[in-house]
């Protein structure tokens, strides 16, 4: 392939503007030629295609750079990614959306409105309920191109999967996979109206998936052992974002019923020492009063242990993994212990 030259706004910008051979393609991203023949492409119409998309390319940037800009302002964002897709991933995922959909008529002139995520921008945020803030921005700043689609698995939080149909996004349950929630929005910073996919996630689901994704590239299978494991890492995903929520709400309560607690002491503190007794009664029912107070931890330590005996038999509960999932469960149930629920106090008398 030969290297070509052209002028985009007044710059020079060398690409390779030829997209090769058909069989050295095909055999790079695993589509053999019997898959091939199904999508009813001619490879001279990839070939427009490519080269059309290699001159445009970078006229998508300033479109990325504001929608990028824009999500930073998002309550509940912790990180963003964001690429233009590469040319030849752009050429292979034509090639399996024809083979999928045959009815699909890509060329030059419809392929930037078929293809939904030239631009792609990824946002990551911490725990699971900061997703609803970062929809609701999304949904107010921009117009949907179609409906928001929540990846979950199988065995998720009902409750919360319920939250995503409330805002009307399409649930869809999988076996496996990575939990994400997909946005395609439209944009039209000139004239044309372009398409932008946003995918929401947490911290955790973003680190299985780059994990995932990198011992499955390129675009071949895993070992069934391999596979068994990256399930077990899947369901640990999930565990620790709702570890991460319980560990926030779990703060939050301690905090609200220390204060709630320190408040109801000092108030009844108060009343002790405006009593009309003797100090030495007073100093008794101080005493008294203190030792009935539990304190904040040893309260949650109820909820606590609860959940951790929820987690260890989801993790146990994973079909033909349960000797991995045993496994897992007991890097949790050797803390289990940690967490006692509050002992009743003895007071002196």
């Amino acid at each position: 392939m030969l290297d070509d030259c052209i002028d985009v706004g007044g710059e020079m910008i060398t690409f390779k503007g030829q997209l090769g051979p058909q069989a050295e393609f095909l055999k790079k991203y695993s589509i053999s030629a019997e898959k091939f023949s199904q999508s009813r492409l001619g490879w001279d119409v990839l070939s427009d295609i490519f080269s059309d998309y290699v001159i445009k390319r970078p006229q998508l940037q300033p479109t990325l750079n504001y929608v990028r800009e824009q999500l930073g302002a998002a309550a509940g964002v912790h990180s963003i990614k964001a690429r233009l897709k590469e040319p030849e991933h752009l050429i292979e995922k034509i090639i399996r959306k024809s083979i999928d959909n045959p009815d699909l008529v890509f060329s030059k002139d419809s392929y930037r409105s078929l293809v939904t995520d030239l631009v792609g921008i990824r946002v990551l945020h911490l725990f699971k309920a900061d997703w609803a803030p970062v929809h609701d921005f999304i949904a107010s700043q921009w117009s949907l191109a179609e409906s928001p689609e929540a990846k979950v698995r199988e065995g998720d939080n009902p409750d919360f999967i319920a939250k995503f149909e409330q805002r009307g996004c399409k649930v869809k349950k999988t076996s496996a996979g990575y939990r994400s929630v997909h946005y395609v929005i439209e944009s039209s910073p000139s004239r044309e109206r372009l398409l932008v996919e946003i995918q929401v996630r947490t911290i955790f689901e973003e680190g299985w998936s780059e994990v995932d994704h990198l011992v499955r590239y390129p675009y071949g299978t895993v070992s069934p052992i391999v596979g068994s494991f990256l399930d077990v890492f899947n369901r640990l995903a999930g565990g620790a974002d709702e570890m991460a929520s319980f560990i926030k709400a779990l703060s939050g309560e301690i905090q609200e019923l220390s204060s709630k607690h320190e408040l109801a002491a000092k108030q009844l503190g108060k009343t002790i020492d405006e009593l009309k007794i003797a100090s030495a009664e007073k100093i008794k029912l101080q005493t008294e009063l203190s030792a009935l107070r539990p304190s904040a931890g040893e309260v949650i330590g109820y909820n606590a242990n609860q959940w951790l005996n929820e987690m260890i038999l989801m993790l146990r509960d994973d079909g033909q993994n349960s000797r991995l999932g045993n496994e897992a469960a007991g890097l949790l149930g050797n803390g289990l212990d940690r967490i006692k629920p509050p002992k009743p106090r003895k007071v002196g008398k």
